[in-house]
């Protein structure tokens, strides 16, 4: 899947919640949202917890990230 390969490129973030801890984390929570009785919208969801790293080189991880990704 296209969204755990941008998950596996980011470089600062580690994969798992966040109980409060200082490192930056994030999830793939489309999975936790599938239900049966209500819709959705459509697309991937991603969960990021920003620890105490610099945002900009957080902000730059994430868009590397992106500008990788292949919409179709």
């Amino acid at each position: 899947m296209e969204i755990d390969k941008f998950i596996d490129r980011l470089k600062l973030f580690g994969i798992g919640f966040s109980y409060g801890g200082y490192e930056s984390l994030c999830i793939n929570c489309g999975p936790q949202l599938i239900r049966e009785k209500s819709k959705m919208p459509e697309g991937p969801l991603i969960r990021f917890a920003c620890g105490l790293e610099d945002i900009n080189d957080l902000k730059e991880d994430i868009e590397s990230s992106l500008n990788k990704l292949v919409l179709f």
